[in-house]
């Protein structure tokens, strides 16, 4: 009986000491699909922001297959529609130009037509114009 109890304990104790190394001494592994089958343009980076509860994972300089640059901002759910015109990151010179291809006549209709299109479960897709051209936003709400 003393002997089950030791190798028991053994065994266990082996389990969680590889469980250990796993989880902090392997570095993380990355997943890539061949470039064969899912040519991408642009690499894919989604950091994610936490403020006050709001989860946010962009994703940046995405090249959607027309050459358009793609921002993905991923919206938790709870967050208000007011909050959400404050999440698209706009730089000196971009204005917003289409809310789900409809064109607003000023910065605040822009803010109008993204709070009152903002229901759970759907997505915006935003058109921003810049300089240098233009790029597309889509906000996914959960």
């Amino acid at each position: 009986m003393l002997l089950l109890r030791f190798l028991s304990a053994a065994l266990c104790a082996a389990v969680a000491a590889y469980v250990m190394a796993l989880v902090y001494l392997a570095p993380p592994a990355h997943v890539c699909r061949l470039a064969s089958r899912a040519p991408r343009i642009g690499a894919f980076s989604a950091p994610v922001v936490r403020d006050r509860g709001i989860r946010v994972a962009t994703a940046a300089a995405e090249r959607s297959p027309g050459g358009v640059p793609v921002n993905v901002i991923d919206v938790a759910p709870g967050v208000s529609p007011a909050q959400i015109a404050g999440l698209i990151a706009l730089a000196p010179g971009e204005h917003l130009a289409a809310v789900n291809e409809r064109a607003p006549a000023s910065d605040l209709e822009a803010g109008a037509l993204i709070a009152s299109r903002a229901r759970r479960g759907e997505f915006l897709d935003l058109t921003v114009t810049r300089p240098a051209g233009e790029r597309r936003v889509l906000v996914l709400l959960h």
